[in-house]
């Protein structure tokens, strides 16, 4: 196999708004695997060179206001219908073959799923298979532990680095932070914002994560009849968010866990993780798997990966 090339593709949504991103494409595809997200497509070629070495084509695109992509930023929501535009436009592109699989990690993850259950007939029947690892659901699930307490220092690390601007930027310094889980603790999560002069725009994105109401996942994602793999982790903090997934996909579910957090086999000691399979190759076995596509739902399988 060649060295990677990379080629831009664009996407040109419903409302006229252009999503930038690139596709690597593969000469004989086994299938296209689209990643779409807000952690800058560019940083993203190493995951397409991996799925370029397995046989697989691989188109990845910022989401709508990051980095090269048009529009303004509002996390959680769009991704459904702009993840719609995107795989209508590989589709059209000439260049697919093969399966079409919506994979990301974490948010990554979310414009994955929320894709799969926005698309319309003609795009959901060349759906083959949804991956999603150590997943952020949605508002609600990323913000609160499943008692519903705030999850404060996560959310106010990832909003302040990645939630307001076009590009992600350094991380909340340490003793800004203990200063903001105070005001929390003693005002409220809205009062304790992460910037030091919200606009208004900003305020209302921070106040919309707080008012958030739990999803309905078995009833959201009750007309996907795509196969699905979950991929967590012991240590991750939306493992159960991810179980819970898991339990209510209305098709096909499979589930890899392991002694992992949210970075999964680069939270492991070097060693350990020079001992493991690749989740690569796991999840093309998954994808291979014989009885990959069902008739009918069986009950959910599950992979502990040890």
């Amino acid at each position: 196999m060649t060295a990677l090339a990379t080629t831009p593709f664009n996407v040109r949504t419903a409302d006229g708004t252009t999503l930038a991103g690139f596709a690597a494409w593969h000469p004989e595809p086994r299938g296209t695997v689209i990643i779409r997200t807000p952690y800058d497509c560019a940083a993203h070629v190493p995951q397409a060179r991996s799925w370029q070495a397995r046989g697989y084509s691989a188109v990845v695109a910022d989401v709508r206001g990051r980095y090269r992509s048009n529009g303004q930023w509002h996390p959680y929501a769009s991704e459904g219908e702009d993840g719609c535009d995107t795989v209508r436009a590989v589709l059209d592109s000439g260049r697919h073959a093969g399966r079409l699989v919506l994979s990301g990690a974490s948010y990554d993850a979310h414009c994955a799923l929320e894709t799969a259950r926005r698309l319309p007939p003609d795009l959901g029947s060349s759906l083959t298979g949804v991956v999603a690892a150590v997943p952020a659901l949605g508002r609600y699930e990323t913000a609160r532990n499943p008692g519903g307490t705030p999850r404060l220092r996560d959310r106010l690390g990832w909003w302040y680095q990645h939630g307001f601007a076009r590009t992600s930027g350094p991380p909340l310094p340490a003793d800004r932070l203990v200063d903001l889980v105070t005001v929390a603790a003693s005002e409220g999560p809205t009062a304790a914002h992460p910037l030091t002069a919200p606009t208004r725009w900003q305020r209302q994105l921070w106040a919309e994560l707080w008012a958030a109401r739990p999803l309905p996942l078995a009833a959201r994602y009750a007309q996907v009849s795509a196969p699905l793999l979950v991929i967590t982790g012991s240590r991750d903090f939306f493992v159960r968010e991810a179980l819970h997934l898991h339990r209510a996909w209305s098709g096909p579910a499979a589930l890899i866990s392991g002694p992992w957090g949210h970075g999964l086999l680069a939270d492991l000691d070097p060693t350990v993780r020079r001992s493991r399979t690749s989740l690569g190759d796991d999840i093309v076995a998954w994808l291979d798997a014989p009885d990959h596509f069902p008739s009918s739902p069986p009950p959910a399988a599950l992979i502990e990966v040890s």
